[in-house]
């Protein structure tokens, strides 16, 4: 039996959000090139580098005063939530999402499927972060397809890579994990 040495470069949490997401062949793919940079969302990647500087500085403070850390953590968490009701209020469309369970790092996701995804293909993947609603989109790899044993609810597991390039929207989704990391050890320390 041959034993691999699994390295990950972020940390990954089990985690509920809103997905949708298309499979990109042809011209589709033409419309969302390797690098996707800015999501066309001016507003959400202005807010993103905030957050990136807010969480620096809460981690600094985290290690001197944890409490104090945690009420501006709330605080920013207040914050993003009314922004993204606002982004929301421009013309969302979160009711088209899929609440559903996955395991989420910075470099990617694993979630259960109904359809099998060809590996190696591009998918679109829209995603809503809960609870504050952002909004994250960007463009994915397929890892990997698994099928499951028929018992199960969901016929696949599948394992997407976020595609390069897709630096604000990685951004985001890190800083959701390390929000909901923070969360979880404050609740555990009460």
């Amino acid at each position: 039996m041959t034993h691999t040495k699994e390295r990950r470069d972020y940390f990954r949490i089990n985690d509920i959000i809103g997905l949708s997401y298309t499979e990109l062949t042809g011209e589709e793919e033409e419309k969302y090139p390797d690098q996707s940079g800015d999501m066309g969302f001016p507003l959400a990647n202005l807010l993103s580098e905030v957050d990136a500087s807010f969480n620096n500085v809460a981690n600094t403070v985290w290690k001197e005063e944890p409490s104090v850390a945690q009420a501006l953590g709330l605080l920013n968490r207040k914050i993003s939530l009314l922004a993204a009701h606002v982004m929301q209020a421009d013309g969302s469309l979160a009711d088209s999402y899929e609440d559903i369970i996955v395991s989420l790092s910075g470099c990617g996701m694993g979630f259960h499927s109904n359809e099998p995804l060809t590996e190696s293909g591009r998918l679109r993947m829209n995603v809503i972060l809960k609870p504050s609603h952002v909004e994250v989109s960007f463009t994915a790899t397929v890892v990997s397809c698994e099928a499951l044993p028929p018992e199960k609810k969901h016929a696949y597991w599948v394992r997407i890579s976020i595609d390069e390039g897709n630096d604000a929207a990685q951004e985001q989704i890190i800083q959701h994990v390390v929000q909901k990391q923070y969360s979880s050890i404050a609740i555990s320390k009460s």
